[in-house]
């Protein structure tokens, strides 16, 4: 709070970052999981060079023991997902775009939900178990 009042234009909260950034690192996490679980991410190298990573870091990342471990040292070779701080004058515009991007997430969540209600949830949806009060 101090610092607040002293630098009224010093950092946000370190967990608070801009949209687009976190929205990027989110779809990059989710591709390295994605390559690891089919036992591509040591195969295929091309990752690399689409973050910046240079050839002898995604080297040494791969040779790491544990997925964390390599999300977490890709994290830090990239200049594509380092750390920049939100400011507070940078708020309001991040609320509204983080505002924007959830309804159109609901939005889309609303649409995926009725392809699923003919899953198996959806056809065991009346059943005698149901019925009788043993679901």
């Amino acid at each position: 709070m101090k610092l607040r009042c002293e630098v009224p234009e010093s950092p946000c909260d370190p967990r608070l970052e801009p949209l687009p950034r976190a929205l990027f690192r989110f779809a990059w996490r989710r591709r390295l999981r994605r390559l690891h679980a089919s036992g591509r991410l040591r195969r295929d190298r091309l990752w690399a060079p689409w973050l910046g990573v240079r050839p002898d870091d995604a080297a040494a990342i791969l040779r790491l023991p544990a997925l964390g471990a390599m999300l977490a040292a890709v994290e830090a070779a990239t200049p594509h997902l380092a750390y920049r701080p939100l400011r507070p004058r940078e708020l309001r515009a991040h609320i509204r775009m983080a505002t924007a991007a959830l309804t159109l997430l609901r939005g889309l969540g609303r649409f995926g939900r009725s392809d699923r209600s003919t899953g198996a949830a959806g056809r065991l949806r009346g059943t005698a178990v149901e019925r009788t009060g043993n679901a």
